[in-house]
């Protein structure tokens, strides 16, 4: 680690020069005061000289005023290039480094950091996969619903449920049957009643960490298959089933167990 070294202050800086231009000015306008009362030379000489001394003291005053007139702003834009140059010279020098005689260690902590940023490159993208479609916002959701009401627009009137479920999104992949011989109760999820269970079976939806795991596309699938525009985001199918699947409870849950929602409760 370098100590940071305090530059010598200059002697020709903007306000020194600005002084010293002041002071030949006034002393020429002195001398040429003296020499005009004295007579023994032409006064004019000295007289043209303090002026033009003045002039440039008072254009220097100007120009310096005008380098200190905005820090701020010199200040941002001077951090993006400070940044890349410090960044440029960090990889420089870590390159000289892991090239010369002593580069081993480096090298090998260079190394070591490449694996370890593409293991959690990995894990973020599996973890990703695993908590299944991002949550759109409220302008991303209408302005997908928009572009799948395009889609379905193009396709014939006649057009099957699955056909128009198809034309814009990829069916989830189910299961021949329930794991374990058993289903979950999909009703214990809000926005899915009977008759959505129904259908959700019927396309091998069995279990809550199915739907947890839904993508963009499935789901896209999925809600126009049911004829459902945006209840699934609404109601956010994909988080309820999450904590359902942990074998946690929601709000919603807890009502269906104790039998207080009607349209999630089993036929006799």
């Amino acid at each position: 680690m370098r100590l940071r070294q305090d530059k010598p202050p200059r002697f020709f800086s903007c306000p020194n020069l600005v002084l010293l231009l002041w002071t030949l000015a006034v002393l020429s306008a002195i001398r040429a005061i003296y020499v005009a009362d004295s007579g023994v030379a032409p006064w004019g000489w000295w007289a043209i000289a303090a002026l033009v001394l003045a002039l440039l003291a008072i254009v220097a005053r100007y120009f310096c005023g005008r380098g200190k007139k905005d820090p701020l702003a010199r200040a941002r834009k001077s951090v993006p290039g400070s940044a890349a140059r410090s960044g440029g010279d960090a990889t420089a020098s870590a390159t000289g480094s892991a090239s010369g005689d002593g580069g081993g260690a480096a090298a090998a902590a260079a190394s070591g950091a490449s694996r370890a940023g593409a293991g959690a490159a990995s894990a973020g993208a599996a973890g990703a996969g695993a908590a299944g479609a991002a949550k759109l916002s409220a302008s991303e959701l209408e302005r997908e619903e928009q572009e799948m009401a395009a889609k379905l627009a193009a396709l014939p009137d006649d057009a099957t449920p699955e056909q128009r479920a198809d034309a814009v999104g990829r069916r989830p992949k189910g299961l021949s049957a329930p794991e374990g011989g058993k289903a979950d109760d999909l009703k214990r999820i809000k926005g899915i009643g009977r008759v959505n269970e129904e259908k959700l079976n019927g396309l091998g939806i069995y279990h809550f960490h199915q739907i947890a795991a839904w993508t963009r596309e499935e789901v896209r699938w999925v809600t126009t298959y049911l004829a459902f525009p945006g209840r699934i985001d609404r109601e956010d199918w994909l988080g309820q089933a999450a904590v359902l699947a942990r074998g946690e409870e929601t709000e919603f849950s807890k009502r269906v167990d104790a039998g207080e929602v009607a349209s999630s409760l089993d036929k006799d």
